[in-house]
């Protein structure tokens, strides 16, 4: 009640708090969450030998999928692994810890990675695999959205808070929460469609460059705070 300013970093929280306190629609704003461009990057990379290398899992001749995020329910991990167990030359790279670990690990396309904590380490990662899944109950603006879009990958994800703005609201490849046939079906069709593939790459890069560089959000908020201060 006492800001001057209330910053939202997804449209999603902007138009909930718009519900909230209507009357005080001036004090919202919505400024993104941003991404560092010069670590989270395309680069090229031998990714069997750096996954043997580092994780000891072997990827050859799969199609690569990744995910990066607590394990736990909420998360939708149990969602992925369902999607995945009766794939065949599958492999789901999970980065992350959680309370579902154990579990996850029972089905054999999953591979748990734990967490990464390095950010040269995880975009070498982001650029080992194939596609981003996601597939939370509930989220604002997940940051390692912005990571995968800023490594030139497709995404699939389900239809939470900011992601669907961010992936052009394209049915292609948003899913609906909690829908295991839905996300099997797309995630199909994504690895079938090269094409697709490397248009969502592309689109998904040239958004993270154009929207969510670190620099241009910082001047964002540098730009608010100077007309707060001299107003």
């Amino acid at each position: 009640k006492e800001s001057d300013k209330v910053i939202c970093v997804s449209t999603h929280t902007l138009d909930e708090l718009k519900k909230i306190d209507s009357n005080k629609l001036s004090k919202f704003q919505f400024i993104p969450n941003g991404v560092d461009i010069n670590t989270y990057k395309p680069i090229k990379i031998d990714r069997d030998r750096f996954l043997k290398e580092k994780f000891n899992i072997d990827v050859k001749n799969k199609i690569v999928l990744l995910y990066i995020g607590r394990l736990e329910y909420g998360k939708g991990v149990n969602i992925l692994s369902g999607v995945v167990s009766e794939m065949e030359d599958i492999a789901l790279l999970l980065v992350g810890d959680g309370p579902e670990k154990e579990n996850l690990q029972k089905n054999n396309n999953v591979m748990c990675l734990g967490y990464v904590n390095d950010a040269e380490i995880k975009n070498k990662i982001l650029n080992s695999v194939d596609i981003f899944v996601f597939a939370s109950l509930y989220e604002n603006f997940p940051s390692v959205i912005c990571e995968a879009m800023a490594a030139r990958l497709p995404i699939l994800s389900t239809k939470v808070g900011m992601v669907p703005e961010l992936l052009g609201n394209r049915e292609e490849v948003l899913v609906s929460t909690n829908n295991v046939a839905e996300f099997r079906d797309k995630l199909i069709n994504l690895i079938n469609d090269e094409g697709l593939r490397k248009k969502e790459s592309r689109l998904n890069y040239e958004y993270a460059k154009n929207n969510l560089d670190w620099k241009k959000v910082a001047d964002e908020y540098l730009h608010l705070y100077n007309n707060l201060v001299n107003n």
